[in-house]
């Protein structure tokens, strides 16, 4: 859950299927979000990347005919 907190000063929990938060009072310009570390698998660099090893998987780039 994403916590935003609005530039009147309310706060409200969103779960992220909101095009454009509004608060209670109206209010659409957003001060601060709280919202956690993003997760991610495979391969990724930056501070919230963790390294994980992978196991290898087949991969095949030839296109399958149909008949």
């Amino acid at each position: 859950m994403i916590t935003v907190r609005f530039q009147c000063g309310h706060t409200r929990t969103l779960n992220g299927d909101e095009q454009q938060p509004r608060c209670a009072c109206g209010e659409t310009v957003i001060a601060e979000v709280n919202a956690p570390a993003p997760r991610f698998r495979g391969y990724a660099l930056g501070p919230c990347a963790k390294f994980e090893e992978l196991p290898a998987k087949a991969v095949s780039f030839v296109e399958k005919k149909e008949s």
